[in-house]
């Protein structure tokens, strides 16, 4: 049986870009969407308290609680984290840090702290963050959940979401540390966000890439390959269609495939290459600060020819 067959597109009547692909018989999960909206039913997040809405003196004993071993999330090469029970948040903390100092917790916090989630600081080294329910890739694995199911089923606003996350960070000189396990899949309520940010003045964001090498080598096929490709650049397409990404953003963006092309030899390689251009046209139009009517134009029929060629042959077989 073909991976996937059967797709019915739906068109924008405004700009002819896709606004809803049907899948009516995937291999993973019958009559899924492939551009369907994020689920909306959020109680079980709303449930938990915003940990600044408590006073000081619960603030002091809830982040005295958050050190123990039940409350543990991960440990990295920047220190350690804890869940601050009872709320949304977390809290980060040097290795050395056995404590928390007894100091004003601040919530000025800088545009690059902001893109990793951090809301409060205390003495400069111990972050407050925002909690994000999610798994690592390797960490699903681990749970016996396939990976590549998960990153597939995702739905269309998640990619948006993600890339949204990517291009913006750049905006700040911020950029995905991609190279390990720094993404967190929520398989629940079906979302991906990237984590663990660093600041570079030189270096530019390349969201397709990151996607792949988060998630590549967790493809099982050449057409599960495809389809992450085609999930990833429709996403992009429409961010740019829809001005969330601006040309001072496409300045700090990259949209060449050649690292992941050394590292995953896509199997496809007509439609991988097709996509790589088509992408970086798209992106070229979209570099033009004052753009006229007619370059404007342009553009939109660019992405609407690219996201009807993405569709055709997705949808081969």
């Amino acid at each position: 049986m073909s991976f996937i067959r059967n797709f019915n597109s739906i068109l924008n009547s405004k700009n002819k870009c896709i606004d809803i692909l049907r899948l009516e018989d995937y291999k993973y999960c019958p009559a899924s969407r492939i551009l369907a909206p994020l689920k909306q039913d959020l109680a079980e997040f709303a449930s938990k308290k915003d940990f600044f809405s408590f006073c000081e003196k619960i603030q002091r004993e809830l982040l005295s609680k958050a050190l123990s071993k039940e409350n543990f999330i991960a440990s990295g090469a920047q220190g350690k984290v804890y869940r601050i029970p009872g709320t949304n948040c977390a809290i980060k903390i040097p290795h050395d840090c056995k404590k928390i100092p007894d100091k004003e917790i601040k919530t000025n916090i800088s545009p690059q702290d902001k893109v990793n989630n951090v809301i409060g600081t205390i003495d400069n080294k111990i972050k407050i963050l925002k909690y994000i329910d999610g798994s690592s890739a390797k960490q699903l694995t681990q749970k016996g959940i396939a990976v590549n199911k998960a990153i597939l089923d995702m739905p269309h606003e998640s990619f948006k979401a993600y890339i949204e996350k990517i291009v913006d960070a750049a905006k700040v000189n911020m950029f995905h540390d991609f190279g390990g396990q720094n993404t967190l899949i929520n398989t629940k309520y079906k979302f991906i966000v990237p984590i663990d940010f660093y600041q570079s003045l030189t270096k530019r964001a390349n969201p397709i890439e990151d996607i792949y090498f988060q998630f590549g080598n967790y493809m099982k096929t050449a057409e599960e390959q495809d389809y992450l490709l085609a999930k990833s650049a429709l996403a992009y397409a429409e961010l740019i269609g829809n001005n969330k990404i601006t040309p001072k953003s496409i300045a700090k963006t990259d949209i060449g495939f050649t690292r992941i092309n050394d590292c995953f030899k896509p199997k496809n390689e007509t439609f991988f290459y097709e996509v790589e251009s088509r992408l970086k046209k798209i992106s070229g139009l979209k570099k033009i600060e004052f753009m006229s009517p007619d370059i404007e134009k342009s553009l939109q029929e660019e992405i609407r020819k690219f996201n009807e060629f993405v569709v055709k042959n997705i949808t081969k077989g």
